[in-house]
């Protein structure tokens, strides 16, 4: 007669052997900034200018690409983005990505976004 193995097996409900480790920062303790924007919001910079208004929002892990140089297109998938009509008359839509928006503010109208970096530093869709 073999003998059988004994195999560990964990406890029923033992969730540390059960789950997966993660860290704090693993694991938002709110929502992302990002998932609180909507179109016609308005945008400002970390200056207060205006940037225009938002005419799409991407989730992060979005598979619509932004229309930038190839080089950022990635990172903004990852990150998800907005794509802000440009307030000026001759100006290209420009894009932030999900870690440059600071607060946003929603209101019964359209609410407003406040980014954590100068205009000048956003990217221009080409």
């Amino acid at each position: 007669m073999i003998a059988a193995a004994r195999l560990a097996v964990p406890a029923p409900g033992n969730a540390e052997a059960m789950q997966p480790h993660t860290s704090a920062q693993d694991t938002p303790d709110r929502a992302l900034p990002i998932a609180k924007v909507t179109t016609g919001m308005s945008v400002a910079d970390s200056a207060g200018e205006d940037v225009g208004t938002v005419v799409a929002v991407e989730m992060p892990g979005t598979d619509v690409p932004p229309q930038v140089h190839d080089q950022h297109v990635r990172p903004l998938m990852a990150r998800g983005y907005l794509r802000v009509k440009d307030s000026g008359l001759l100006s290209a839509d420009r894009y932030v990505h999900g870690g440059q928006i600071g607060s946003v503010t929603t209101t019964d109208d359209d609410g407003a976004v406040e980014l954590t970096v100068p205009k000048h530093d956003l990217l221009t869709a080409h």
